[in-house]
């Protein structure tokens, strides 16, 4: 189903979202707001997170062996259902009575930065390597 690099991308994501998910779980125990309804809402808004970015993998493999106008409409199928997905998770969140909201949408943050301190992590070792 993927390749073997995009499962290798799929774990280092995952593995920096779970990273962040600790920090932001830590932070609201250091400002003394941390119950279990921030320890369920975290893992939720991580797994979810997760989620998202392996549905993203799968549709961008998926457009990667059509034609262009597939590939478009396979990568904007993908966005919608990804985006859909999104606001029922929020809606979710935002009227659970056991849910934190915050803790559960913080983390929808999380793929971006990962992907942002793996891209600088790789430039850095690249830099090196030259």
């Amino acid at each position: 189903m993927f390749s073997k690099d995009v499962l290798r991308q799929i774990r280092k994501v995952s593995v920096v979202i779970v990273i962040l998910g600790a920090v932001m779980t830590a932070v609201f125990a250091a400002l003394g707001r941390f119950d279990m309804t921030v320890a369920v809402s975290a893992c939720a808004g991580c797994l979810f997170a997760i989620f998202m970015f392996i549905l993203l993998a799968f549709f961008v493999e998926r457009s990667v062996t059509r034609g262009k106008n597939g590939a478009q409409a396979s990568m904007f199928i993908g966005y919608v259902i990804r985006m859909a997905l999104t606001a029922l998770f929020v809606f979710w969140a935002i009227y659970s009575p056991d849910i934190n909201l915050w803790a559960a949408v913080i983390p929808l943050l999380f793929t971006r930065i990962a992907i942002m301190v793996l891209n600088i992590r790789r430039t850095k070792k690249d830099g090196d390597a030259e």
